[in-house]
């Protein structure tokens, strides 16, 4: 079980994400803008990339709250945390896909 008494680690990951995600756009405007129409990158790959390394870091960050770090424990945490109390994923989820959907059309 995570330890939620500290409320720093809330505050921390959400100006990291929000810094990231405002870096993401900037950057991705600005190379854009910057280089040849026949050298231009997808949008939809850096969104991706950009999605996958938050995924990484917040998987990083469960690992490190855990009790017993393990691979093991992580696993069974998120498994846990997706498929028993599936009712909160579910609820997490419908943001998840409106920022996604934001973040898609911002690029």
């Amino acid at each position: 079980m995570l330890n939620h008494t500290n409320i720093n680690w809330k505050y921390a990951s959400l100006f990291i994400l929000v810094l990231q995600n405002s870096m993401l756009i900037l950057t991705m405007r600005y190379t854009r803008a910057s280089v040849p129409e026949d050298k231009l990158y997808l949008a939809s790959t850096a969104v991706l990339m950009s999605e996958v390394l938050k995924t990484l870091l917040c998987f990083s960050a469960i690992y490190y709250l855990l009790p017993n770090p393990s691979l093991k424990g992580l696993l069974l945490f998120l498994y846990r945390e997706l498929f028993i109390f599936w009712k909160e994923s579910i609820q997490m989820a419908i943001p998840a896909i409106l920022y996604l959907i934001q973040v898609s059309l911002c690029v």
